[in-house]
């Protein structure tokens, strides 16, 4: 395509340098249209008639002010033409003071050709031409730009341009409202100063891009975050590059969602627990992946103190320290966090928890910034606190409040649902560990069994990890122990070694509450001396054992740490009854068992005794009717039947001795007796008999003996029962001593004989009733 020639507009009015510049301009081949004008005055004549598209003027020393007023004219003209000035050599300063004056080049004229010339008319006119283009889209540009802030000023949306640098031009009122500040304050700040540095890349990828829509998040108040959609329009690419960004708030879509989502997560969480246990760890995580936030504690009552029951973090290993304080920490009502909500009973949010002083964990929160507590209500417990964080600042959401306080509620009906049916399955399990304790219990044979039996179930189930059955009046224990593979370790019935801690250990267990207390130190170590193996916190739950009224021991429930719950104290304190109920009938049972093992060893001993005498009695009497005797050996017989007659009067007498003393009524009458006649008297009654055993029977009396307060005919029995037994047991030869000496007092009265004596291993049953070392006889 062939450009149309440049009109020239040659003025001057040096006619020879005028159509020396004509020449060379035509000398150009048709790149140029020449015209004259002879003077400045026909030169602005001549501008209207034939507008130009550049002016050569040739100024000479003479005409300086002329040129200076025909440049002044043009610029007044309403089609502005480049003027390309055309100067002698040595008049150098004109031209640059035209150039000021707004010429738009200078030719000088010494060793001017054409080429040189036409690149100088060149060059003028294209920058002039770029500089009109420049202009009128200059004033396009703002045109727009004021069509622009028109509209964005109007638009209900928020609303930001900005310039080629990401800066922001202009802000409407939505936008102020969005980021919380005066539209005013957000000129001038770059576009990253809104965006977390998160999701810097993707706006700025949208940036790079020339426009586009994405969904994101920018800093509102306080640095909290705002969803928002971005719709970015770039409409002035290049060094005048201009755009605009739309926001679109998308909060309550997302909170609506989000409400969906939450209540999905916690209900399904929920439903999937059989406990109170169970639905509070399924929780945790459940609500605090639902929302999106990084922690999530469970704060629980436990009397004037909140402490931390549970505690659930999106990384475990980054919030160690926060979460090992919590469960640490013991509040009371109005310490933050937690306390504030016990308090108060409202849901409390906090922006930034590292501005907020009194917060004990903000030191070990590292980059946990937000933070929530809503009340959890329970019945039995009163308000439980669920407390989130997030590890990021995050404004106030009413939605989100208003949910979280939702779920509270539907969170502890839940709970209070599941503690009824854990109570409900708790006393079924407890009422048929019951049923199996009374059915073991009341099968079992012997007290050993029994006490076995008990501890036994004392531990077979948590939370008792051991169980001490300690005897009352037979200063006995045992003990049993579940180990961690779940075996039962025990120990039978064993005397209670002396040990004065023993008087701790039953200090505290008669003063023990009944919901359980700490054992005392020295009881700890003495138990552990025994082979159990306690902590430094363990906690003793005590139920006595008392059968038809007296009190006969305590069975003890033993776990570290925490304390027992109502139903075990229920379930310990029926195994106590029902173990000592079980206890009193095996000591029945025994007793019946002794009484008819003694009923038999008494009707051995009577058949076995009395045979002697009968018998003896039996001969005297046959010799008496069949042989004929003179007197003296009829008085002999008589004797003998007289002697086995007493003999068998004293077992006689014996044995209702022996029935007052099992029905308590066996009495003693105490009066002044001498003593040494009372001692003649016993060795006179066996002298006799000695004789016939051929046994040296003496009597050997440490002068004077005093007279002693006693039944005088108890005291003979007694003490012939320990010399006859010596008779009977000291061979033919042997020697029986009774001595008697005054102490103190006392008579001491003591028989000694020379037989085969009794073993040390006989030596307990001394005073069992009818009780005889058979083999030593």
């Amino acid at each position: 395509m062939v450009s149309a020639p440049l009109r020239v507009l040659v003025v001057g009015d040096d006619d020879v340098d005028r159509r020396a510049a004509r020449r060379l301009l035509e000398d150009l081949e048709g790149r140029v249209e020449v015209h004259e004008a002879t003077s400045f005055a026909e030169g602005l004549t001549r501008l209207p008639e034939c507008p130009p598209d550049v002016v050569l003027l040739d100024i000479h020393p003479g005409g300086v002010d002329e040129a200076f007023a025909f440049l002044d004219a043009i610029r007044r003209w309403d089609q502005e033409v480049p003027v390309v000035v055309l100067a002698g050599q040595g008049n150098e300063r004109v031209p640059v003071e035209l150039l000021h004056a707004g010429a738009a080049d200078y030719v000088p004229k010494t060793h001017l050709t054409g080429e040189l010339l036409w690149r100088a008319l060149r060059r003028a006119v294209d920058v002039h031409r770029a500089a009109v283009e420049r202009r009128r889209t200059d004033a396009a540009l703002r045109e727009r730009e004021a069509l622009l802030a028109w509209v964005i000023a109007a638009a209900p949306l928020p609303l930001l341009t900005l310039d080629a640098e990401g800066r922001v031009r202009e802000a409407n009122e939505a936008a102020g409202g969005l980021f919380g500040v005066a539209p005013v304050a957000l000129l001038g700040r770059s576009w990253e100063t809104f965006v977390p540095p998160a999701e810097r890349a993707a706006f700025a990828d949208l940036w790079s891009a020339g426009g586009g829509r994405i969904e994101t998040v920018v800093l509102g108040p306080g640095g909290g975050i705002i969803p928002v959609e971005v719709a970015l329009r770039i409409f002035a690419p290049g060094a005048h590059r201009r755009a605009v960004v739309a926001l679109r708030d998308v909060r309550p879509e997302h909170a609506a969602a989000r409400r969906t989502t939450v209540e999905r997560a916690v209900l399904h969480a929920l439903a999937g627990a059989t406990d109170e246990n169970q639905a509070i760890t399924a929780v945790l995580p459940a609500l605090g992946a639902a929302l999106d936030w990084d922690c999530a504690l469970w704060w629980e009552p436990r009397g004037d103190v909140l402490v931390c029951r549970q505690v659930w973090a999106r990384e475990p290993t980054r919030w160690a320290d926060f979460v090992a304080m919590s469960r640490r920490l013991r509040l009371r009502r109005g310490q933050p966090l937690p306390g504030w909500v016990w308090e108060r009973g409202e849901p409390l949010w906090l922006v930034d928890v590292h501005r907020v002083p009194g917060v004990r964990r903000r030191k070990v929160a590292g980059d946990l910034a937000t933070a929530l507590a809503v009340p959890v209500p329970l019945e039995r417990t009163g308000l439980v606190v669920l407390e989130l964080f997030a590890a990021r600042a995050e404004e106030p959401d009413p939605n989100l409040l208003d949910l979280v306080r939702s779920l509270g509620v539907l969170i502890g009906r839940v709970l209070e649902q599941r503690r009824a049916e854990r109570r409900v399955r708790r006393a079924e399990a407890i009422q048929r560990r019951l049923a199996q304790a009374g059915l073991r219990l009341g099968r079992a044979v012997g007290a050993a069994e029994v006490v076995q039996i008990a501890l036994e179930l004392a531990v077979a189930e948590p939370p008792a990890q051991q169980a001490l059955l300690v005897g009352d009046a037979s200063a006995e224990v045992a003990w049993a122990e579940r180990l961690p593979t779940g075996e039962i370790r025990w120990t039978a019935p064993v005397p209670r070694p002396v040990d004065i801690r023993w008087a701790a250990f039953e200090e505290w267990a008669n003063a023990a509450p009944d919901e359980g207390s700490p054992v005392p130190t020295a009881a700890i170590s003495l138990l552990t001396e025994l082979g159990l193996s306690l902590s430094a916190d363990t906690v003793g739950l005590v139920a006595p054992l008392r059968a038809r009224g007296e009190r006969v021991g305590w069975l003890v429930a033993l776990r570290a740490g925490a304390g027992f719950g109502a139903g075990d104290r229920f379930f310990f304190q029926e195994l106590a009854r029902r173990t000592a109920v079980a206890l009193d009938q095996a000591r029945l049972l025994h007793q019946a068992q002794q009484a008819a093992i003694l009923r038999d060893e008494i009707l051995a001993v009577v058949s076995h005794d009395l045979r002697n005498p009968l018998s003896a009695i039996y001969t005297s009497a046959l010799t008496l009717l069949e042989l004929p005797l003179d007197d003296e050996q009829r008085r002999q017989q008589l004797e003998i039947v007289r002697r086995a007659a007493e003999r068998m009067n004293r077992l006689i007498d014996d044995l209702l001795d022996v029935s007052l003393l099992e029905s308590g009524r066996f009495e003693i009458r105490r009066e002044p007796v001498p003593a040494a006649p009372l001692l003649d008297e016993l060795v006179a009654q066996y002298r006799v008999l000695a004789q016939e055993r051929r046994i040296a029977l003496e009597l050997d009396i440490a002068a004077p003996l005093p007279d002693f307060w006693g039944d005088r005919d108890r005291l003979l029995q007694t003490v012939g029962n320990l010399v006859g037994n010596a008779l009977k047991f000291t061979p033919a030869g042997g020697r029986v001593t009774v001595r008697a000496r005054a102490a103190d007092h006392l008579l001491r009265l003591e028989v000694e004989d020379t037989g085969t004596g009794i073993a040390p291993e006989d030596l307990p049953h001394i005073f069992d009733r009818f009780w005889q070392a058979r083999r030593q006889r």
